[in-house]
């Protein structure tokens, strides 16, 4: 083989290499919301005005390399086979108060300031996501 298709070859398994290890990277460091259902212990419950749903908060604690986590979930109480432990809203590092949690109506929450519709996931809020958050 001349050294031009050499070169060539080895250029495009580098670039196939490089999107391979970036894709692994990226898997690992873009976590979803539906990632932390289930997981920390209760500290807080909040009805909504019909207590049709039930927000819970949760405290994730961290180890020595994590810091403490909140996430707050939804759960239907009269039909939970939409909301089942559904997170909404997820905070990392976690404020050592609990996020104030308040139903504006039977389908909006508002927490910490950030209103949320429950049927629609794009105002999920996601710490990974919120600009202000980047130093």
């Amino acid at each position: 083989m001349s050294f031009k298709k050499t070169l060539f070859w080895t250029v495009i398994g580098l670039g196939i290499l490089t999107f391979i290890l970036l894709a692994i990277v990226y898997s690992f460091m873009d976590m979803k919301l539906s990632n932390v259902d289930g997981k920390g212990e209760r500290v807080d419950t909040v009805k909504s005005p019909a207590n049709n749903y039930r927000a819970d908060t949760y405290f994730i604690y961290g180890n020595t390399s994590d810091k403490d986590q909140v996430r707050v979930s939804v759960t239907g109480l009269k039909n939970n086979e939409k909301f089942k432990d559904t997170t909404i809203y997820w905070l990392y590092p976690a404020n050592k108060d609990l996020p104030q949690i308040n139903w504006l109506s039977e389908e909006i929450i508002e927490i910490e300031h950030k209103e949320i519709d429950i049927n629609n996931k794009a105002t999920y809020y996601n710490w990974q996501k919120d600009k202000s958050l980047a130093n």
